[in-house]
């Protein structure tokens, strides 16, 4: 058999296991199922984790972009020391706006009313996920109403500024 470059043979590929099942007592099977349900946690933060990176990323390759349109203002270096992100990466995420431009598309879903795109935008720009569900909590306990509302003005008007290309952390004056 020639080998493959650059991939395994899917003989070699790993193949998803069965939940092992050598727990005997009703105790090992409660914390069989209490560890099977925190590896599945963990695995989704990992996952929101990634996919937040790779939206922190591509925000700050957009605020590269904009400080080289802008003479540069701030200078590569100096946005690396910063943002504690090396140069190289600061390039590569400046010269890919892909991610950028799919976080945009996503929020301008949500700001047009498209509830089913939230859950990707808050994968993407977690502080999103937590405003939205600090203003579900406050709604939910029945206090401070008006507080919400103001959560809720706060995570659209974030929303809009996406829609519009904004990065997040980009105060206005």
């Amino acid at each position: 058999m020639r080998p493959t470059v650059g991939r395994r043979p899917s003989v070699y590929r790993r193949q998803p296991h069965p939940i092992r099942i050598d727990a005997q007592t009703p105790e090992q099977l409660a914390e069989r199922a209490r560890l099977a349900a925190a590896f599945a946690a963990a695995g989704r933060r990992a996952g929101a984790a990634k996919a937040a990176r790779a939206a922190a990323m591509a925000e700050l390759g957009e605020l590269m972009r904009l400080d080289r349109d802008a003479g540069p203002l701030v200078g590569g270096n100096a946005a690396a020391d910063l943002s504690g992100i090396s140069r190289t990466y600061l390039d590569k995420a400046a010269d890919d706006d892909t991610a950028w431009r799919e976080t945009v598309m996503c929020a301008g879903r949500v700001a047009e009313g498209d509830r089913s795109a939230a859950a990707d935008l808050h994968a993407r720009v977690p502080v999103l996920d937590g405003i939205w569900a600090a203003q579900t909590h406050i709604r939910a306990t029945g206090v401070g109403d008006r507080a919400a509302a103001e959560l809720v003005a706060e995570y659209y008007r974030i929303v809009r500024r996406l829609a519009l290309g904004k990065p997040v952390g980009l105060v206005d004056d």
